[in-house]
């Protein structure tokens, strides 16, 4: 087809969409032998393509065709099942080989293209599918240590570059979003009844910063909303920013609201750079790459898993800090602890004096991503249109870059993961809008369409669900932190060490849990019913209950094996003194009978406290020790 000199293709993720004059049709005819031949070339030199045939003017629209890989056989027959398409278009779909094919023509007129195109688009613009909202925060928890020891230290702040945020009226409705002895935990307040430490809240204002991703098509992202939440309470920071594509902002989506509107606009001059910059394969790449905080795993590199990423000072014009392709090896350190991303440390360090304490993450190697993505077009009607919505939905759930088309467009195993989808969705608003929101351990997604998801939705993804996220993800490593700190006790009753200062930390430890418990821990934070319902899915994903189950039985094992330990060291106090008793029993009987010899009267107070010596000090008998 490149042969033909007025051809016109844009090629978008996973679909090459072309434009000819009219006069090429007949090429197209159904004659068998040039199908085979066109399709072939199609078919094996390029990816699934839409050929819009028009008058010269790219005004009026005579056909389309399209080839693929058999993988759309069965959407293109839906198409030509459709009644709602079938009294204005004639459709044919055939199968020559490896490759199908399906044609259309308009009957008459007044065909409605747009309806035929946005069927066609609800299968083949999957990660190629413009996107026109898309934001995402990480959010990093951690805490900061000393090299000797495994408790959590506050640092210092850094008054000079934070700016400690201050609610106003315009957070009104976020604040009232939750009930009010949660408000007390999430936003500074003056109450001074109150014994819960609220979190502290800060934002970086000294400087503002992109972040660039060097890939085969190098992108650049703002980074707004630099924030650290601090927990008080049990020494947890939460690093958070966001980060938008900037040329979505430069698209005005109210005038390209149809498939017609979107095809005009891309053939305007330097519209189709833009496009191109705003797929969903760019906001899945953006998520994929960015939480990365060090590489796990050598193969990463290999994969596209990590690539160069430069975090840019707006002020000072050039990047300072760079997180570089590096192997795992050389991200080691001696206690084999891994190194942060310089991008990530630079970050909490123009936040925090940190000094000699060293930031350690508390999750994994990479950052939690709450995020919103509003999908051009509408939600999808047929049943592969709606397939292919939800193996698109779960590549951004799970964070990956792409699907594999083979199988359906999922990374994975396509049955496998709708069986894991079936707990991890909220589908309250699929059915009238196409919405789909979904938690898991490492992210939170919510992707719709339409006007209503872009602008009221979204900026509740990043207020109330955002702090949602911070409070279940403040539970979570709250509870990873108690675990920790009773090993380290536990270890030491177990060796019979230090006991009775183990013992009063584990009496502590009990009393801090028992407070973080009733005060801080909660089911429920809201009387909405969304915010129920995802605040239930959020606290299920990262294992919050069992975690606090499990974190309590524990404890409970840890104050039976302290008391099993006094009650051995009463045992052993009570086995001294009764032979201490015998001893002096017998002792004081032979220093009444030599009451008359003064002489026996020293030798048996001088025996006496030679036994009481010996006695204290010898061991224990047999059954105390065996207990």
């Amino acid at each position: 087809m490149n042969h033909l000199p007025e051809i016109q293709s844009y090629s978008f993720k996973g679909l090459c969409i072309s434009f000819l004059p009219r006069k090429y049709c007949r090429d197209f005819s159904e004659n068998s032998e040039q199908f085979t031949s066109k399709a072939v070339e199609w078919g094996t030199k390029h990816k699934p393509c839409l050929i819009i045939y028009e008058d010269e003017n790219h005004q009026k629209i005579y056909a389309i065709e399209s080839y693929a890989t058999l993988t759309w056989q069965r959407p293109f027959e839906e198409l030509t099942e459709s009644d709602r398409l079938r009294d204005d278009f004639e459709m044919k779909t055939e199968r020559k080989k490896d490759i199908c094919y399906f044609k259309a023509s308009s009957l008459h007129e007044e065909a409605d293209w747009n309806r035929i195109l946005h069927a066609f688009f609800e299968f083949s613009l999957t990660d190629g599918r413009p996107v026109t909202s898309f934001k995402t925060d990480f959010i990093l928890p951690f805490t900061l240590r000393n090299n000797e020891r495994s408790g959590a230290e506050k640092a210092g702040w850094i008054e000079d570059n934070l700016t400690e945020i201050r609610h106003t009226d315009e957070d009104a409705e976020t604040i009232l979003y939750f009930f009010p002895h949660v408000r007390d935990i999430l936003f500074a307040h003056t109450n001074t009844d109150s014994k819960i430490k609220p979190v502290q809240q800060y934002e970086l204002k000294a400087d503002e910063f992109k972040i660039h991703l060097r890939r085969e098509e190098n992108f650049t992202l703002n980074m707004e909303n630099i924030r650290l939440c601090f927990f008080p309470n049990d020494n947890i920071y939460f690093l958070s920013f966001s980060v938008t594509i900037p040329e979505m902002e430069e698209i005005d989506w109210e005038i390209i609201k149809q498939p017609l509107d979107l095809l005009r606009y891309i053939r305007k001059e330097d519209a189709w750079k833009t496009i191109r910059t705003v797929q969903l394969s760019s906001c899945l790449a953006a998520n994929n790459l960015i939480r990365v905080i060090y590489p796990s795993y050598r193969e990463q590199k290999d994969e596209a898993k990590i690539v160069k990423t430069d975090l840019i000072s707006l002020s000072k014009r050039q990047p300072v800090a760079t997180f570089k392709e590096t192997e795992p090896a050389r991200m080691l350190s001696r206690d084999l602890r891994a190194k942060l991303s310089p991008v990530v440390e630079y970050m909490i360090r123009e936040m925090l004096a940190t000094g000699d304490l060293r930031i350690f993450p508390l999750l994994d190697d990479r950052m939690f991503a709450n995020t919103h993505v509003a999908l051009w077009g509408e939600k999808p009607q047929s049943e592969a249109g709606k397939k292919a919505h939800e193996a698109l939905f779960s590549l951004i759930l799970y964070v990956d870059q792409s699907g594999d088309k083979n199988i359906g467009g999922y990374t994975y195993d396509p049955k496998y993961v709708r069986e894991r989808m079936k707990g991890e969705i909220l589908k309250m608003w699929y059915a009238p809008y196409g919405n789909l929101y979904g938690f898991t351990d490492f992210s939170n997604v919510y992707v719709g369409f339409g006007w209503f998801f872009e602008n009221i939705v979204s900026r509740h993804v990043h207020t109330m669900y955002f702090y949602m996220t911070i409070l279940a993800l403040y539970y979570r490593t709250a509870m990873i932190q108690y675990t920790e700190r009773l090993a380290s006790e536990t270890k030491d009753l177990v060796e019979d060490k230090n006991h009775d200062q183990s013992k009063e930390r584990i009496r502590k430890l009990r009393q801090s849990f028992a407070r973080f418990t009733n005060q801080y821990w909660y089911r429920e934070v809201t009387s909405q019913m969304q915010g129920i319902e995802i605040f239930k899915l959020q606290c299920k994903a990262v294992h919050i209950q069992d975690a606090h189950q499990e974190l309590k039985e524990e404890l409970e094992r840890a104050d039976a094996l302290v008391q099993m330990n006094w009650q051995d060291k009463l045992a052993r106090m009570s086995d001294k003194i009764a032979k201490i008793g015998l001893v002096l029993s017998v002792m004081f009987s032979i220093i009444g009978v030599a009451e008359k010899y003064i002489c026996f009267k020293f030798i048996g107070l001088f025996l006496l406290v030679l036994l009481v010596f010996y006695t204290y000090f010898s061991k224990p008998s047999n059954s105390t020790s065996e207990h």
